[in-house]
């Protein structure tokens, strides 16, 4: 999924990984991966969703930059900045279609 640039479900999937990992820590060398790898997979999915739902936001694409904080949010669930983000950004859309 990161190869085709599904970070979203590419990090959920490295997340499920991590949570679980003492369960397939037995299979040993039978795993193509270990923490240290999910750690730095989950670390580039966080940072590339928190960029790009920034360069959303900045571009005025709130629903865009919304449903990426909330993925990141499904792989960092105490990001409690992102958590502000998104509750920011949904006000911000409120106000815009009460203008309109």
């Amino acid at each position: 999924m990161l190869e085709k640039g599904d970070i979203s479900t590419a990090g959920g999937l490295y997340y499920v990984l991590q949570q679980d990992y003492q369960k397939f820590e037995s299979l040993g060398q039978v795993l193509s991966f270990d923490h240290a790898y999910l750690d730095t997979k989950l670390g580039f999915c966080r940072q590339t969703l928190t960029r790009q739902g920034f360069e959303e936001y900045r571009q005025g694409n709130l629903d865009k930059a919304i449903t990426l904080w909330q993925g990141l949010l499904a792989i960092d669930p105490e990001n409690n900045d992102m958590k502000e983000a998104v509750r920011t950004a949904i006000q911000q859309k409120k106000n815009l279609e009460k203008k309109d």
